[in-house]
């Protein structure tokens, strides 16, 4: 619940998929940075927390391809994959329009947002 880097490291040991959560974020490279990878539910519930300071530094960066959370409250779609397994088909997603998680089939289409560790 709380490690996204090893549960994404496991992921790509045992499928990696292009396309896939922990596959997008494994290889992705923004800010010249290639450590990205898919947060744990519980990482992903502390970036709620924190969500009015990660808008004002995201949507002041001067880079228009990100973005903070506030956009992301649409209770169609705020709901983002961690990397927290719940049973082998299923996965933890986090709900930032309803702040809580639930868990859902992993061949369900849900938003994917890398980070680094903090």
């Amino acid at each position: 619940m709380t490690d996204g880097e090893s549960n994404t490291a496991a992921i790509i040991a045992q499928d990696n998929t292009p396309g896939y959560a922990a596959t997008l974020c494994d290889t992705y490279a923004g800010g010249g940075f290639n450590d990205w990878y898919l947060p744990a539910n519980r990482e992903l519930y502390l970036l709620a927390e924190q969500d009015i300071l990660i808008d004002q530094i995201l949507d002041n960066d001067g880079d228009i391809t990100t973005h903070g959370f506030s956009q992301e409250y649409d209770l169609l779609h705020g709901r983002y994959w961690s990397s927290t397994e719940y049973t082998e088909n299923q996965a933890w997603r986090y709900h930032f329009g309803y702040g809580s998680s639930e868990f859902n089939n992993k061949n369900y289409t849900s938003r994917v947002r890398a980070i680094r560790a903090f």
